[in-house]
């Protein structure tokens, strides 16, 4: 694997958690992107004598800090929770990967689709967006499917937030976020019906035109664990 010069942080996957019909907490995990993900992790520290940043993405249904947080945790560890902060019936599905490259679940960040809501709709609501751009973070719908999804998509009127909009969220978080960006992320992911090439795509471009610095690959990983690598895609 190429591995570039600079800091790299790891988005180890975006798997999705819902209460089924019997409500118990049930969880479609990239158990196969998790896998790949750490062990480019691992050698990486072996390496290069660092930990890269790690994030596990979390597309949900409900309120995942009510629904998908351990009990007892601190104000801290529910804004910015750690795997070994969620339920034990999440934790023990990545428990197995963990301990085969010796990285513990404190160590990976949960990224969920609350908080990319929340910080997007801030941002449309305080920033001035070119409109070249805002088309690609929202999308109408609608007028009956508003009325029903409102509270889902933290919007109003008749407008939802994109696909490409929340994977944007996604990497912008893996990454550090602006501010404290690394140079280059990482991303392991499965196609799966919430999780696809195209959007995964859009994600990337819309990271760069809204100013994040970060150089980001895109890894696509099969079933069988095998990964097909794109190029790091730098912003212009």
């Amino acid at each position: 694997m190429f591995q570039p010069k600079g800091r790299v942080s790891i988005l180890a996957g975006n798997s999705r958690v819902y209460f089924n019909e019997s409500n118990e907490v049930t969880v479609d995990c990239q158990l196969m992107a998790f896998d790949a993900a750490l062990s480019c992790a691992k050698k990486i520290q072996e390496s290069e004598g660092y930990l890269p940043r790690i994030s596990v993405a979390f597309d949900h249904l409900g309120i995942f800090r009510l629904q998908f947080l351990a009990e007892g945790l601190t104000n801290s560890q529910k804004r910015n929770p750690r795997l070994n902060n969620l339920h034990y019936s999440i934790q023990e599905l990545y428990e197995t990967v963990s301990e085969k490259y010796q990285i513990a679940l404190c160590e990976i960040s949960v990224i969920h689709e609350d908080s990319a809501r929340q910080h997007l709709v801030h941002i449309l609501s305080t920033e001035k967006i070119p409109e070249n751009i805002f088309q690609r973070l929202v999308t109408k719908v609608h007028v009956e499917q508003s009325k029903k999804t409102a509270e889902l998509f933290n919007r109003t009127g008749d407008q939802k937030l994109t696909c490409g909009a929340i994977t944007k969220e996604y990497f912008d978080k893996a990454a550090g976020g602006k501010s404290n960006a690394d140079e280059f992320l990482e991303v392991f992911f499965e196609d799966t019906k919430w999780s696809r090439s195209f959007a995964y795509g859009r994600g990337v471009q819309l990271c760069h035109m809204l100013g994040l610095s970060t150089g980001i690959r895109l890894n696509l990983v099969n079933a069988f664990g095998e990964i097909s690598r794109g190029e790091i895609i730098i912003p212009p």
